[in-house]
């Protein structure tokens, strides 16, 4: 994942355009999904017929909630939209919109509108809801949130997205329904993409002041260096790797994450919630962080509050490896999604793709929303709490389905 902006957060509403849409999805077709960034060959949506059924009664009242694990995703729904037939509203973090004036024209007139990921932004929730009960576009949300790299395997999705359905249901005035339809987006290596794997590792274990022993196991190897890259970059923050790093990767990773966070907030100071989840309060620091950096009262402190925000950034990313992600399965595909991460991390950049993929999506069960309306009145929470569990697993029953099929170079493991 990249860095979260430290400037000024200001709505950015969606003005689609036909016109703009249409160029947008060619370009996207013919030169940005086979871009040496993206080399994205194929999209290939395996079960369309899905879709066509359940809107002969949903029309366009359709919230599209696919997984993000990989940069490409974006692009990989625009065509997906595309052979569908379908327009569809993107929410997407406020980031996006600071790359360049021309880029945020474009997709703001393609139908991207902004959210503050960092606190709750009423403007893109009305926005969101008033897309979902016009059903004039559909609209889609990345209910992850955040690029992870870990494509077969589900991260917890954020309640965002479950609390705007909901609540458009239930504003949702005469006949007509709105239907969620959980997306699985699988890509896959279609070539060897070995030799580029472990060029890139080796390009990662150098700049670690390590070196790459293409003799030894990658697997091993790979848990090694990002040790090493782990390490150097929590000295830089005087956390010290607790002993028995190597005993359970995964535990280690989150009392770190954890340490950071604990101290984070009695510096701040501020208590976390009993229902806060880690990145529940990673969020919260950023938050704060972000309010006082705008706080010109606050101006002789700025240093101070990007320090914080580095050492959440750190925590955030720590606490994104799960530690078992490759060792479960050391596919071709896994091995290079974290090998991918781990460069990211490394350098604060978005590297480009290393070898020639394909993207697979598989639509879910159109879930309606109606259905939940009662008990969304009787308890938003716990509406909002079991909608995002079936979505969830909905998705990964997707992943799981087409990781079953799959017959390419990308499925194969690194080391048979």
């Amino acid at each position: 994942m990249l860095e979260f902006s430290d400037r000024p957060y200001v709505f950015v509403p969606p003005k689609m355009n036909r016109l703009v849409l249409a160029l947008m999805r060619q370009y996207n077709l013919r030169r940005l999904l086979g871009s040496p960034a993206k080399r994205l060959s194929r999209v290939i949506v395996t079960n369309p017929e899905l879709l066509h059924a359940v809107r002969s009664t949903a029309g366009n009242r359709l919230l599209f909630l696919p997984n993000h694990s990989t940069h490409c995703d974006s692009e990989i729904m625009i065509e997906c939209h595309r052979q569908l037939g379908v327009r569809s509203l993107f929410m997407a973090a406020y980031d996006i919109f600071l790359r360049s004036r021309l880029e945020a024209w474009v997709i703001q007139h393609c139908g991207v509108f902004s959210i503050d990921r960092d606190g709750s932004d009423r403007r893109a929730i009305a926005t969101a809801m008033e897309t979902l009960t016009a059903g004039r576009f559909a609209l889609t949300i990345f209910p992850e949130g955040n690029v992870l790299f870990t494509n077969d395997s589900v991260e917890d999705f954020l309640q965002g997205a479950a609390f705007i359905a909901l609540k458009a249901a239930k504003s949702l005035d005469g006949p007509g329904d709105i239907h969620a339809v959980p997306v699985s987006i699988k890509a896959t290596h279609v070539t060897d993409a070995r030799p580029a794997i472990c060029r890139r590792l080796t390009d990662i274990a150098v700049t670690a002041g390590t070196g790459f022993d293409r003799d030894r196991d990658v697997q091993a190897e790979l848990r090694r260096i990002g040790m090493i890259v782990l390490r150097r970059e929590l000295e830089k923050h005087d956390y010290p790797l607790p002993e028995g790093a190597d005993d359970d990767l995964g535990a280690v990773l989150r009392a770190v994450a954890t340490a950071i966070v604990e101290a984070l907030e009695a510096e701040i100071p501020r208590q976390p919630k009993p229902r806060d989840t880690l990145v529940d309060r990673i969020r919260a620091i950023r938050r704060f962080v972000h309010e006082f950096l705008l706080d010109p009262e606050q101006a002789d402190r700025h240093a101070q509050a990007h320090a914080w925000a580095r050492q959440a950034m750190l925590a955030f990313r720590v606490s994104s490896y799960s530690g078992d992600y490759v060792a479960t399965k050391p596919t071709v595909d896994r091995v290079g999604e974290t090998v991918e991460k781990l460069m990211e991390d490394q350098t604060s950049t978005m590297p480009p793709a290393y070898a020639e993929r394909h993207a697979y999506v598989r639509l879910g069960t159109p879930v309606s929303l109606s259905a939940y309306r009662s008990a969304f009145e009787e308890s938003p929470r716990q509406a909002v709490q079991v909608l995002t569990d079936e979505w969830e697993k909905a998705v990964q029953a997707g992943l799981d389905g087409l990781n079953a099929q799959l017959q390419t170079p990308g499925a194969e493991l690194f080391s048979p």
